[in-house]
């Protein structure tokens, strides 16, 4: 029996496309190999959160709060998907 537990990645796995469009925002040694459903922007991201925020204002045309940084990453890529104006 393994000592580790992998959570499931059914969600992150039906947005592939918009996860690695969104990657792109990050540092290139930021960008993760593997990102579970309960994973949010605080377990990927290790800069500043106004700099990313800016960042995702210039590609999506949406302000996120700090408060998004605690969502599930795949449902904050469904809020960029469905909300996005670039």
């Amino acid at each position: 029996m393994s000592k580790y537990t992998l959570e499931s990645v059914n969600e992150m796995n039906k947005r592939i496309k918009e996860a690695q469009e969104f990657y792109t925002l990050l540092d290139e040694f930021e960008q993760p190999y593997i990102v579970t459903d309960k994973a949010c922007l605080y377990d990927i991201y290790l800069g500043d959160e106004t700099e990313l925020i800016i960042k995702i204002f210039g590609k999506y045309g949406l302000i996120i709060k700090q408060s998004d940084f605690k969502l599930p990453l795949w449902q904050l890529l469904d809020f960029l998907k469905l909300n996005r104006t670039k």
